[in-house]
């Protein structure tokens, strides 16, 4: 029983977390581009970044009880600990960007980011700045939001929390596969609506095709 609503709890986090970051590109979009849009989903969820951090909590624990797989890093200084950990995370997410941008390109022809723009990028798909930055951004998030919120969902009804776990994360699932196969199937991203808030902002993240 307690695998199982661990489970549960591990998809509910995965779920708020990918709204997180949908609301944080649409912002970040709008500061940098001057619009909002849908980020290639039909629903405001960007699975990859709740399916990482929850990666980087089963692996790394929080930065208050930082582990490695599931076993305790006896480290007495909290600030240390906020370093080792956002080490950790800036390495997740510079991996993860690398596997998804490469797996993209090569499956549906379509660069759907690129960092080349950027001082000391890593290829055209990950860079020391964002990685830092995201990783700056989820060591924040584990030190002082997500614990409360999976406490929260740890005081639910275990079947409400079962069915409802379940029932958010099939849709994500549908959802998202819909837009990849979009992706696949047409060679470029999936645009459904657009907000210009600053349209004087270049565009410097354009979709390309892989030739």
């Amino acid at each position: 029983m307690k695998v199982r609503k661990e489970i549960y709890l591990n998809i509910m986090m995965i779920v708020v977390v990918s709204f997180f970051g949908f609301m944080f590109e649409d912002i970040f979009l709008a500061i940098t581009h001057g619009f909002f849009d849908n980020r290639n989903m039909g629903l405001p969820f960007l699975l990859g970044y709740g399916v990482l951090v929850d990666i980087i909590y089963l692996i790394n624990g929080t930065p208050k009880d930082i582990r490695f797989l599931k076993k305790r890093i006896n480290i007495e200084n909290k600030y240390l600990k906020k370093v080792i950990y956002l080490l950790f995370a800036a390495l997740f997410v510079s991996v993860g960007e690398i596997m998804l941008g490469v797996i993209v390109e090569k499956t549906c022809h379509v660069i759907w980011w690129n960092y080349t723009y950027i001082p000391l990028h890593i290829t055209k798909y990950t860079s020391i700045p964002t990685s830092f930055g995201f990783g700056l951004l989820i060591t924040v998030l584990m030190d002082y939001i997500f614990i409360p919120i999976y406490n929260y969902y740890d005081n639910w009804d275990m079947k409400i929390l079962e069915i409802t776990s379940i029932l958010i994360i099939s849709l994500l699932l549908i959802d998202y596969t819909k837009s990849i196969y979009y992706i696949y199937k047409n060679n470029r991203l999936k645009p459904i609506w657009r907000i210009y808030v600053d349209e004087s902002k270049p565009n410097i993240m354009p979709i390309k095709v892989v030739k």
